[in-house]
């Protein structure tokens, strides 16, 4: 009983650290009820009943602590997945030590006694004793509360589905089962335009041939540049670049990140595109096609390159880079360290080695990318490096040190200048200057009150996320301040108009902080919770519970609470703009816009959702006659056979006989081969759910198939794993009422019966059209058209050297140990052997792995081997279905792979298959 007591007491603390506002009776209800129930639960004979209820007490209180001390640094609740990137952290223990203050401590102090009570057996006789001092009987104030709390939930039932979020045990149930991401969107994202435009102005082209030096600078804020700490000065050598010829300084401009911090921060400057809130957005969209600042410099004959003092692989850079176009990264394994600060390479050194290397190694025109790391918090420097002399008051604090860290990298950008200057590089360079995020958090009142005091007013989001963005062109004769809200969304936008190069070509959501078309509005989504903005004249919050009704907004320039209806059409934009970044990203959709020309006809044909006349079907023959007959849509129904594959067939059996029973059956491989882009099939599945998983493991995307759901419960698993795939609703379970309320929640969902006139297009009527015909029902239909032509198998040789189509048979093993691939080749044995071999534009090469084959092949994808030359030869089927779309010229097959896994995956790759 007296767990039950702390534990309420914790839960009333948690949420009040965790700014619960809105109901919080409610959520305090719905925690309260479930531990009850967990401790009547308790109270029973049942065997271990006592030690899961004793369990999950403590299970409870370290996920507090665990919560709130992340939820006082990001302002938002951590998800499992995060728990993975702990290392990302790095040498910052320090910095993890800052975060705990006496509050968060108090959800763990008590464990100590707690276990060593329940180890003397001495919780049951503190229990005893309530229970006889008040005469009661043990079960009594448990049930008392599970019946209370019970009412109140009954009473607050419509509240339910707001408060989701905000219980401890249903934001974290959320988050394992992967719910957490269903948001309401409000938004249609075939309908938007968010297209990118040219923004033409008196700066454009005027950096045309220069190199250019992008350099992120760590924690770096706009409130200490062009301040005085004590009468001096805290940036002077970025004070003086500001005021100098040639420099553009944007000083309302802002961070914008996503679950990786400082790799987000990047991602968004180099891509233009909305960061990933899952996991950190390299590691969300390695697989994904990407075309930002990198790739788009080197399309222009720039040398790129990337360079970081620190680890290669934290945030996964060294697998992140070649994929999204740097050809070179200098990690700290290329540097000399012997001058090292906190995590790693000081900055002066730092910038003095990348200098060296630049000039030496780097051809013009280049586009280097340099990434700071000394001032990174807990900001602690050696005494040396100290050149602002700290108050009493502000000695040992983190306002305190950050201003001498910040010092130190300003001194070093000053000297990276100096050398470019004697280099000659300075003059001929475009130099861009961006802090990555904020440096000190507004939430430690400490820290909030001293930066509040250092800058005359209140230190909020808009003095927190504010960052500074430099950019000094060489030959430039004027002086620019950029007044107004600016985000890292228009870093590439910008650079590409002062370069001459169209933005029209590519898909960026941000825009040229010099046109007049910016919209001059950040839509963040970490630290402010998604729904948010700040604009010139506004701060809107959104609260934890995701309500706009209880969001508020603020003046800047006041702080006055104003009415928050002022605020509705930009937090509908908001949403409409990250989930329109989201959609394209998460469905690889970036290629194809590129490719189609970037416009707006091109995405609403793409993902045209408009439904269209079906046939029923259930083998090949069917599906032939009814695409002679005009139809370009057919449902079919699916089984799974003994060995795992999915056919029309609904007996028992593997796929092999069961093709020999029924030669014309289809399988998921004629499915997802697609016939031609206009082809979509409607699938029913036994199990809808096992279904979805098995396309989700797969690659690729899978527009040309809609699967069918007839419950609400299968729906909420399967929506939230679509992988391309559309969803059909059906059957009579789901009320009309719903349908409505889903089609907001998922815009590309389709309906086989509604009655909801703003649903029309996107239902099957069934009694008129568009309809879905049974095949007996399409004869009344003539022959309109012939089958697709099936594409040619290309042939390759490997015998004679001579022949135009030889591919030289290059073998590789994975080294275990080592993590690494070995070359088996008579002229080479290395992966940077092949790399100059292939150099040479007429070899061509058949590339066979003994194991770790797609392992083997995203190394050669990810080092920017030209694949157009490789033949991928592969060992099973699950290999060709994580291989076929990475771009290879053609996929073969080794003799591992029976007769039915080869046919299957000769329909899966199509017109990749080469022999």
């Amino acid at each position: 009983m007296i767990l039950l007591f702390l534990l309420i007491l914790k839960f009333i603390l948690f949420y009040n650290l965790t700014h619960v506002t809105y109901s919080p009776l409610v959520v305090l209800s719905v925690d309260v009820f479930i531990f009850s129930c967990f401790y009547l639960l308790g109270n029973t004979k049942l065997k271990g009943a006592k030690s899961v209820y004793f369990g999950l007490y403590l299970i409870l209180s370290l996920v507090m602590f665990a919560d709130a001390t992340y939820f006082s640094y990001f302002n938002r609740l951590p998800v499992i997945k995060e728990l993975g990137h702990a290392g990302n952290l790095g040498d910052v223990k320090s910095a993890v030590l800052m975060l705990l203050n006496i509050k968060n401590l108090l959800f763990i102090l008590d464990l100590p006694i707690v276990i060593y009570l329940a180890a003397k057996r001495k919780l049951d006789a503190l229990d005893k004793f309530i229970v006889e001092k008040f005469k009661i009987r043990k079960i009594i104030i448990p049930t008392f509360f599970v019946i209370l709390t019970g009412i109140v939930l009954l009473i607050n039932a419509n509240k339910l589905s707001s408060v989701k979020k905000l219980s401890l045990f249903s934001y974290h149930t959320l988050d394992i089962f992967g719910k957490l991401e269903d948001e309401n969107s409000e938004i249609d994202v075939t309908q938007e335009n968010f297209i990118s435009e040219d923004e033409k102005n008196e700066l454009t082209g005027i950096a045309k041939g220069k190199n250019f030096i992008m350099i992120q600078v760590e924690s770096l804020n706009n409130f200490p540049i062009g301040r005085k700490y004590e009468g001096e000065e805290i940036t002077p050598n970025l004070n003086r670049l500001i005021e100098e010829k040639g420099t553009i300084y944007a000083k309302d401009y802002f961070e914008l990140l996503g679950a990786g911090n400082t790799s987000d921060a990047e991602f968004v400057s180099l891509h233009s595109m909305y960061p990933s809130m899952k996991n950190p957005s390299y590691e969300v969209y390695l697989d994904s096609y990407l075309y930002g600042l990198p790739k788009i410099f080197k399309d222009f004959g720039y040398d790129v390159a990337a360079y970081h003092g620190y680890k290669r692989d934290f945030w996964i850079r060294d697998r992140a880079y070649p994929h999204i176009g740097f050809d070179k990264f200098y990690a700290e394994d290329n540097f000399d360290l012997s001058d090292k600060i906190g995590m790693g390479l000081s900055d002066k050194s730092f910038f003095k080695q990348s200098a060296e290397i630049m000039k030496s190694e780097q051809k013009q025109p280049f586009f280097s990318f340099l990434i700071t790391l000394t001032s990174h918090v807990p900001y602690e420097m050696p005494e040396e490096t100290k050149t602002i002399k700290i108050k009493k008051e502000d000695e040992g604090s983190i306002f305190g040190n950050y201003l001498n860290a910040v010092r130190y990298t300003d001194e070093a950008i000053g000297e990276f200048i100096e050398e470019l200057k004697q280099n000659g590089l300075y003059d001929n360079s475009v130099i861009a200057i961006y802090g990555d995020h904020h440096g000190i958090l507004m939430n430690n009142p400490d820290d909030n009150r001293r930066v509040g005091n250092f800058v005359g007013k209140n230190f909020d989001f808009d003095t927190m996320l504010n960052i500074p963005l430099i950019i000094h062109v060489g030959g430039y004769e004027e002086t620019k301040t950029v007044e107004g809200v600016r985000s890292q969304l228009d870093f590439a936008p910008t650079i590409l108009n002062l370069f001459g190069i169209s933005k029209k070509n590519y898909v960026m959501m941000g825009t040229d902080i010099l046109s007049d078309k910016n919209p001059g509005v950040v839509f963040p989504q970490s630290y402010l919770i998604r729904g948010s903005f700040i604009n010139d004249d506004y701060i809107f919050q959104m609260k934890r519970d995701g309500i706009f009704e209880n969001g508020e907004l603020r003046s800047r320039k006041t702080g006055e609470v104003v009415d928050r209806e002022n605020a509705r059409e930009l937090y509908k934009r908001s949403l409409k703009e990250i989930d329109y970044s989201k959609y394209v990203l998460e469905n690889d959709l970036l290629e194809s816009m590129i490719k189609e020309g970037n416009t707006d006809e091109n995405i609403e044909v793409k993902n045209n959702i408009k439904v269209r006349n079906a046939v029923e079907i259930k083998n090949k023959d069917e599906f032939e006659s009814g695409f002679k007959k005009g139809f370009r849509t057919f449902r079919l129904e699916f089984f799974k056979s003994d060995d795992g594959f999915y056919t029309t067939a609904d007996e028992k059996g593997n796929l092999k006989d069961l093709k020999t029973a029924k030669p014309n059956l289809m399988t998921l491989g004629d499915l997802a081969r697609g016939y031609d882009e206009d082809v979509s099939f409607i699938i029913d599945a036994k199990n809808p759910r096992e279904f979805a998983d098995y396309i989700r493991k797969m690659p690729g995307l899978y527009r040309n198939l809609i699967l069918v759901v007839k419950n609400l419960e299968d729906y909420e698993y399967i929506s939230v794993r679509q992988n391309g795939y559309r969803i059909m609703i059906a059957g009579d379970e789901i009320d009309e009422s719903m349908k409505a309320s889903m089609y907001e929640n998922n815009s590309e969902i389709i309906f086989e019966s509604a009655f909801d006139e703003n649903l029309k297009e996107r239902t099957y009527f069934m009694d008129k059209e568009p309809k879905i015909y049974s095949f007996g029902e399409t004869e009344q239909f003539e022959e309109k058209s012939d089958l697709p032509k099936e594409k040619e198998i290309k042939k390759i040789n490997l015998n004679n050297k001579k022949a135009d189509n030889y591919f030289r048979k290059v073998s590789a093993n994975y080294n275990y140990e080592t993590e690494s691939i070995e070359i088996v080749d008579e002229k080479f044995n290395t992966i940077d052997g092949l790399k100059d071999f292939m150099a040479d534009e007429k070899k061509k090469i058949a590339f066979i792995s003994s194991d770790q084959a797609v392992h083997n092949l995203r190394t050669l994808k990810e080092q920017n081997f030209p694949l157009d030359r490789i033949v991928a030869v592969l060992n099973s089927y699950d290999e060709a279905q994580y291989v076929y779309k990475l771009g290879f010229y053609g996929i073969a097959f080794s003799d591992k792979m029976n007769s039915d896994e080869i046919l299957e995956a000769i329909k899966l790759v199509d017109g990749l298959i080469v022999e």
